[in-house]
C-alpha cells in the first residue's frame, strides 16, 4: 500500500512528465497507478516485471527502479 509521501511523490511525477511532454501524456490520470507501483518497487528494493514498457520506460526517466521487459 502506497504510503501518504508516495501520493505527493506521485503527483510531482506525473507533473514532471506533464511539463516535458505536454499534459496529454497523462491521458487523465492513468499514469497514476503505474508511478505508485513503480515508487513501491523503488522502496521494498524489488523489481517490476512488465509488458507495458512504454508507460514504464516513460516513468522510468523520472523515478530510479530497476526493471525487465517481457
Amino acid at each position: 500500500m502506497p504510503a501518504e509521501k508516495d501520493w505527493f511523490e506521485c503527483g510531482s511525477i506525473l507533473s514532471q512528465i506533464g511539463k516535458k511532454y505536454g499534459y496529454e501524456s497523462i491521458k487523465k490520470g492513468r499514469l497514476v497507478n503505474d508511478v505508485l507501483i513503480a515508487l513501491s518497487c523503488k522502496n521494498a528494493g524489488a523489481t517490476l516485471i512488465t509488458s507495458n514498457h512504454k508507460d514504464f520506460q516513460l516513468i522510468h526517466k523520472f523515478v530510479s527502479f530497476q526493471m525487465i521487459r517481457i
